[in-house]
């Protein structure tokens, strides 16, 4: 069995509140199994201000996650807000990993993380839950089909990073209290687990009626759309 319960926060200046707030809120000592792990989101500033690197190490876990633009929890909503879940279990077991440096789409940095956190494990993962960067020269289908090919077809849930500046310069990944724009982290999950995916598709009021068909494409990069290049339509 798997448990999950979540904490947050709207404190980014001062480290200790906004870290008593967390725990307060988490109740460790009577909710935690015998396995735990961490999975933050947060606005960029939480990084600036210490307070992952303190809530990380005060938490007896490893805390993976990313940036992002807006969060959601326990019926509050904000863009300034640090959402921490936890997910704990006595018999789901727990491996992290971070690659090197992503400089290219190029799975070998991808391979050495994965073999190394996969040797942690007593056997064959059986989830993976990703945090991914925001890179120019590599697209997210990059991330997908390399893991895809790497683990033997593990089921991959995750996300790519954001942040709220225009160009997403600040867009991190965070592993165990640091942040990294290059490089992507990843939680292995084995033991009593049935994942599944499911998918919910735009209603079709909310879509733009103007229908485009992109007619040239490089990899992850637009470059034309009914014929004529990006900037003509």
């Amino acid at each position: 069995m798997l448990k999950a319960f979540t904490a947050f926060t709207n404190e980014i200046d001062n480290i200790e509140q906004a870290v008593s707030e967390l725990l307060s809120q988490l109740d460790m000592e009577d909710k935690l199994l015998e396995n735990s792990i961490g999975i933050v989101s947060c606005y960029t500033e939480y990084l600036e201000s210490g307070v992952i690197a303190e809530l990380s190490r005060r938490l007896p876990f490893d805390v993976l996650g990313t940036t992002t633009i807006a969060n959601a929890s326990r019926g509050e909503v904000g863009e300034m807000m640090l959402n921490l879940m936890v997910l704990t279990s006595d018999d789901v077991s727990f491996s992290t990993g971070l690659t090197e440096p992503i400089l290219g789409e190029s799975e070998e940095p991808i391979r050495a993380a994965y073999e190394s956190a996969a040797a942690k494990l007593s056997g064959k993962a059986d989830l993976i839950i990703s945090f991914a960067p925001l890179l120019l020269n590599v697209g997210g289908d990059f991330f997908i089909n390399a893991f895809d090919r790497v683990t033997g077809g593990i089921p991959n849930f995750g996300a790519i990073t954001v942040d709220h500046n225009p160009d997403y310069g600040q867009a991190s990944v965070i592993y165990n209290g640091e942040a990294y724009r290059d490089r992507y982290a990843f939680i292995l999950a084995q033991g009593n687990l049935s994942p599944a995916f499911y998918i919910g598709n735009i209603s079709e009021e909310k879509v733009f009626s103007e229908k485009g068909a992109v007619t040239a494409s490089v990899g992850n990069q637009l470059q034309a759309v009914n014929g004529v290049s990006v900037t003509d339509y």
